[in-house]
């Protein structure tokens, strides 16, 4: 099969993983994920019908240089990362960074540590659980309803528990 480059370059996100930037690629030059999937992969084994993505061809078809794909996309760098650092599921980074990337959401796989971006101050660890003054004060197990917007443990002190998640002032 003849593999072509992609006409709209576009770099990927670091420590994007590498559905996401073949999806958003396939999205900005509408075509089916597909097509792109075997225009980038080679199969695994003789007479195997997976494949694997090649970064080769990747770096080909993407119009982007090796090295920075190797840098950006998880799945491609070698070394090989040390899978039990990163988190579990992959996850959406800072949503002011990720502007800056076309063709749709950066799914990243972060390391455990990594919370906070720095750049842009923005919560980019799990999902905060306890996101108030809306309905979810229900999930704080030391909460009743709020009636001044916010819920009892947040009102309780300046710094919340270690145990919770919640912000004051939210």
């Amino acid at each position: 099969m003849m593999v072509s480059r992609l006409p709209i370059a576009v770099p990927p996100a670091g420590d994007e993983i590498a559905v996401s930037f073949l999806t958003r690629l396939a999205t900005l030059h509408d075509m089916d994920f597909d097509v792109l999937w075997a225009q980038v992969s080679k199969p695994r084994a003789k007479g195997n019908s997976t494949r694997r993505l090649d970064g080769d061809l990747l770096a080909t078809v993407a119009n982007q240089p090796r090295d920075r794909l190797n840098r950006a996309v998880v799945e491609l760098r070698d070394p090989q990362p040390d899978w039990l650092a990163l988190r579990h599921e992959p996850q959406r980074g800072c949503r002011r960074c990720d502007a800056r990337h076309p063709g749709g959401p950066v799914l990243r796989l972060l390391p455990h540590h990594a919370y906070v971006c720095t750049r842009h101050r923005i919560w980019i660890g799990p999902p905060d659980q306890h996101d108030h003054p809306n309905q979810a004060w229900r999930s704080c197990p030391r909460s009743s309803p709020p009636s001044t917007g916010t819920c009892d443990c947040c009102a309780a002190s300046a710094q919340p528990p270690p145990t919770t998640r919640c912000r004051p002032g939210s």
